[in-house]
């Protein structure tokens, strides 16, 4: 066993330590080893721009396409080449061949030449050497080859994984950090904000390697530089190695082509370096001492920096991981999963641990204050760009790219603002069931009892159901400008679904308004990037305008108190809760917006079962992933009611709500009835008609000017077909004509009685006769066309869950489990990282049979003491813990 072996356990190198790295990235790094492939582009790069040597360039480089880069967690934004490092390290980088380039405030740019992996931490490369691949690890033999100072092996230092290759590959074992700042680790991934050795350098140092740096020669007069190479340094003379610094030992040419150390060596020969550099190495005490008089004599200090130095090297730093949103004056920081929003205070308090962890002095808050400003110009982004949420949905484990069922590394580059709370764990094929409704009745069988409950049986219904939370957790409500009005008595369930949708998108990412605050600026300020508004129970009636607007994908002005206004379009869905009809006056564009579910099945009291809603929770990630088998087509035709998705009963239910708040709607159902050969004039139908029919009935008429619009838009959603001729100031309407006195032509409202009440007995028909079911939708085309872009209330009457018709796939306790069994869950349900263990302290349903039971059982471990549940007995196991 090798000494580096043997110290394993003392270094950062642990396999917990791996860990900072995603299994993604690792996993992928692992499988790329067989492939050794340039591309003659690349290659020549390499060999003749950069004049490496053949076989390191076969050992170190790869030619990459940019989905292979994105799969192993680079933000790619072209092909390009991956950099490997050897064992012990883990890191990597890529080289795009069109890098990006950022703009920053101040109007310069920036070209991002290497990107590391997102969501892992950084540490220092090694190259891999082509003929010993135990260079690194074999420590006694690696000490043999590093350059000596007074006998003791020192391993050099430099930035940049090629400028280490260099002096490597002809015999002086180099380190490479990614960046001057990056010989530590960021402040933020501790909760003091200390920063400390990266890995590979805490475990040389460990290991009593010396350790010289060697920047660039043009950083002798750069602050920046010197400053990150003094915290360095004063990190590594904690572990009592000796350390001495080579930086800017040698004078660059006038066109600084030797300028980094793999420079000078290409320019002037490893002879040279070791002559003129290495030599010279002079220990680190004495380098400080040098540059303390420098910078004297130019009347400044390095112990005293400037906020401008202080932050543009925080800025350089956090980069990858601050941003701040010019359009929603707004500050997001990257968490390892999404961008998510910090306050003023939280970017202050952080900068502040930062110059703490860096021991610099300042005599007022203002200095802080001031740094951050900076910061701020620094790291603007004045277009936020996000990848498409309905092709690309981030849950807890990773981002699932929609069409190829893919699970990618989350990455900042996706631009997400929010995450799901749950795994993504896919269920099987959807091609295995019989449908969509059999999957949700074999995977989530108490969601499935509720829904059939609520729908009265109607699988459409229940099919529309999940529609509503596939759009909601692809965005897609707000692809095609629509919002879900959920409709009912109280104790139909549509609480219980409203709080059903909350859970999928999880807490924080949706916030509860009412209808009339939505005209409020500082009311859109709280909801502008949330996944999900809920406006449950409203119950007064109101205007049209600010859900139209909320939902049309306007852009809005909204203001955070005691902050600069802001803009934005709202990308989230939009869920409203309503016992009666919800808005009054001028409704025009409402229908087209509305995805109405009715909800009318009523549960008598001593029916209820409030229990289910703790079973259906059970079984979320399920449920996410059952309503992703529905397809891009069928949720459209699904959310809009068309083809074979329309349910009668709901479109009755809508046109009832619409006559109780609707003047023109009312008057159309009562007074006219369509006919081809049928016409009215203008007058007949406003003032004749129209007017009187108001004055009957106590309504409130709209204006002359306004009329014909509102009857116009209302003919168009209804499917009516009218011509509209003018002659001699004369206005006729053709195809329709007003009702005559004891006529008994249907009202439009009782044909829709009559379609409800054939719809209901053609699912009793097919009950009768299995396998005649309306849950069918496949016929309506898959290019339907989608429109262009531009405190809820009390438990819900639900029935009781009755286990003898639910099909549960189980492998079931013959006996059942008694009152005090030690149970736990056979697969973690909730997100805490551990399965949830207990006693069982009721059995709330006997087994019957081969049919499983349900049992109350108080949870050990669970976040809540003395949280219990009800759970099916398929759902838990005997514990011996």
């Amino acid at each position: 066993m090798n000494a580096f072996t043997k110290n394993v356990n003392k270094t950062p190198m642990s396999s917990a330590d791996t860990n900072n790295y995603s299994t993604t990235h690792q996993k992928a790094q692992q499988e790329k080893v067989a492939n050794d492939v340039l591309t003659l582009e690349h290659l020549e790069y390499l060999l003749d721009e950069r004049n490496l040597p053949a076989k390191w360039i076969k050992a170190n480089f790869e030619s990459l396409k940019q989905k292979e880069a994105k799969e192993m967690g680079f933000s790619a934004p072209s092909d390009g080449i991956l950099l490997k490092s050897a064992l012990p390290s883990l890191q990597s980088q890529f080289r795009p061949n069109k890098p990006k380039v950022e703009k920053k405030a101040d109007g310069t740019e920036r070209v991002i030449k290497y990107v590391t992996p997102f969501g892992c931490e950084i540490d220092a490369m090694l190259p891999i050497h082509p003929d010993h691949p135990n260079f690194w690890t074999d420590t006694e033999r690696l000490k043999d080859h590093c350059w000596k100072i007074d006998d003791h092996p020192c391993l050099l230092i430099t930035e940049g994984f090629i400028d280490a290759l260099i002096p490597t590959s002809q015999g002086i074992p180099t380190v490479a950090l990614t960046g001057v700042e990056n010989g530590l680790t960021g402040s933020k991934h501790d909760k003091e904000g200390k920063r400390y050795l990266v890995p590979v350098l805490r475990s040389f140092a460990e290991l009593g390697f010396g350790l010289i740096i060697g920047f660039d020669a043009d950083s002798k007069n750069n602050k920046n530089v010197i400053n990150a190479q003094k915290t360095l340094v004063k990190k590594l003379q904690l572990f009592d190695t000796p350390t001495y610094s080579v930086t800017a030992l040698w004078d660059m040419m006038p066109d600084k082509s030797d300028k980094g150390i793999g420079d000078y060596i290409q320019k002037h020969g490893i002879n040279a370096f070791r002559q003129n550099v290495l030599r010279r190495a002079e220990p680190t005490e004495k380098w400080l001492e040098r540059i303390e008089q420098q910078f004297k004599k130019e009347g400044t200090r390095t112990g005293k920096p400037t906020p401008q130095t202080i932050a543009k090297e925080i800025a350089e730093e956090y980069q990858p991981n601050w941003r701040f949103s010019d359009k929603e004056q707004v500050w997001r920081f990257w968490n390892g999963k999404y961008w998510e929003k910090k306050s003023d205070s939280y970017v202050e308090t952080s900068v502040k641990a930062i110059l703490d962890s860096r021991e610099i002095e300042y005599k007022r808050s203002a200095f802080i204050t001031d740094v951050v400003k900076l910061i701020k110009l620094d790291l603007t982004t004045f277009k936020w760009e996000t990848f498409d949420r309905s092709k690309y949905i981030a849950f807890d484990n990773g981002v699932l790219e929609v069409e190829t069922k893919k699970l990618l590394p989350h990455s900042q580059g996706y631009g997400f603002v929010s995450v799901l709370p749950y795994e993504y764990n896919p269920l099987k094929p959807v091609e295995t069931y019989q449908s969509v409704i059999e999957a949700l009745k074999t995977e989530c069988p108490a969601t499935y009892q509720f829904m059939t409950t609520a729908m009265n049986g109607d699988e459409i219904g229940v099919k529309k159901l999940l529609a509503v939370i596939n759009s909601v957790i692809t965005f897609k409500l707000s692809k095609l400008q629509m919002f879900v009005h959920f409709c009912g008595l109280p104790g139909t369930g549509k609480g219980t679904m409203t709080r059903l949708i909350q859970k999928c998108v999880g807490k924080n990412n949706y916030k509860g308004s009412n209808i009339k605050s939505l005209s409020k600026p500082d009311e859109i300020a709280n909801i502008i990037d949330k996944q999900l508004v809920v406006l449950p129970d409203e119950r007064t009636d109101t205007t049209v305008d600010a859900i139209l607007g909320l939902t049309g994908n306007d852009e809005m002005s909204y203001r955070q108190l005691f902050k600069q206004g802001a803009s934005g379009i709202f990308l989230g869905s939009v869920v409203v809760s309503s016992n009666t009809p919800l808005f009054a006056g001028d409704t025009v564009g409402l229908d087209r917006r509305t995805c109405m579910v009715s909800f009318n099945n009523a549960i008598p009291d001593n029916k209820r079962d409030g229990s289910i809603e703790d079973l259906m929770d059970a079984e979320i990630a399920q449920l996410i992933a059952v309503s992703l088998m529905l397809s891009d087509s069928e949720v459209t035709t699904l959310i809009r009611g068309i083809g074979g998705a329309d349910i009668p009963s709901f479109e009755l239910h809508k046109w009832r709500l619409k006559l109780l708040s609707d003047s023109v709607a009312s008057f159309f159902n009562e007074m006219i009835v369509v006919d081809p050969d049928g016409s009215v004039s203008g007058a007949d139908l406003y003032k004749g008609a129209y007017r009187g029919y108001c004055d009957e009935n106590g309504l409130k008429p709209l204006a002359n000017n306004k009329f014909p619009e509102r009857f116009s838009e209302l003919l168009r959603v209804l499917g009516v077909n009218v011509e509209k001729k003018s002659k001699a100031n004369r206005v006729t309407w053709y195809g329709i004509r007003l009702r005559r006195e004891s006529e008994e032509t249907l009202t439009y409202e009782e044909q829709l009685e009559e379609q409800a009440k054939q719809s209901e007995q053609s699912k009793q028909n097919a009950k009768a006769s299995p396998g005649n079911t309306r849950s069918d939708t496949s016929s309506v085309p898959d290019d339907v066309p989608a429109q262009s872009q531009t405190e809820g209330e009390s438990l819900p009457a639900i029935p009781a869950l009755e286990v003898d018709n639910i099909n549960i796939k189980s492998k079931p306790k013959p006996e059942g489990f008694k009152v005090g069994d030690k149970v736990i869950e056979v697969t973690q349900k909730t997100v805490d990282g551990y399965k949830w263990f207990g006693v069982v302290v009721t059995i709330e349903e006997p087994r019957r049979g081969d049919m499983g039971g349900i049992y109350k059982v108080m949870w050990d471990n669970a976040p809540i003491s003395e949280l219990m549940n009800n759970v099916y007995e398929h759902q838990i196991e005997l514990h011996q813990g």
